[in-house]
C-alpha cells in the first residue's frame, strides 16, 4: 500500500493525496488484523513489547510520511503544515475508519472529501489543483 501511495504521488501529487487519505480511512479494508492490533487486548499486548519493537510500529508510519514528502519535495509543492501534522493526521484517519459506524458512514465519507480538498488547496499550486 506504502508503495501504491508514494506511486501516486510521484505520478500525480493531487491524486496521491486522495490515495493517502483514503488508505488511511480505509487501512482497516486493507489491512484486517488492525482492528484486532486496535482493540483494548491488542493495544494491551503492544504496550507490553519492549519500547524498541513498539517505536518500530510506529516508525512504518514514518518512513511513508518522509518517502510522500520526498516525492512532493521533488515536485516543487512545499507543505504548509508540519511533517509531524501531518503524521498525526494520516494516524488519526486510521482512528475515524475503525469508528466508522459510530461517526456514521456518509458523514466519514463526507469528511474525507473535504479533507482531499483541503489538502489540495494547501499543498498544491493552483495549476496542480485545477488539474486534480
Amino acid at each position: 500500500m506504502q508503495a501504491e501511495i508514494v506511486e501516486a504521488v510521484r505520478g500525480e501529487p493531487g491524486r496521491g493525496i486522495d490515495v493517502l487519505i483514503d488508505s488511511a480511512l480505509h487501512a482497516l479494508e486493507h489491512n484486517p488484523p488492525l482492528p484486532v492490533l486496535m482493540s483494548e487486548e491488542g493495544l494491551r499486548v503492544i504496550n507490553s513489547r519492549p519500547p524498541a519493537e513498539q517505536e518500530a510500529l510506529l516508525e512504518r508510519d514514518v518512513r511513508l510520511v518522509e518517502r510522500v514528502l520526498t516525492v512532493l519535495r521533488e515536485a516543487g509543492i512545499t507543505l504548509t503544515i508540519s511533517d509531524r501534522v501531518l503524521l498525526g493526521l494520516l494516524r488519526s484517519l486510521v482512528f475515524v475508519g475503525l469508528h466508522r459506524a459510530d461517526i456514521g458512514e456518509d458523514l466519514v465519507d463526507e469528511v474525507g472529501g473535504w479533507l482531499k480538498r483541503t489538502m489540495r488547496t494547501a499543498l498544491l499550486p493552483s495549476s496542480e489543483r485545477a488539474a486534480s
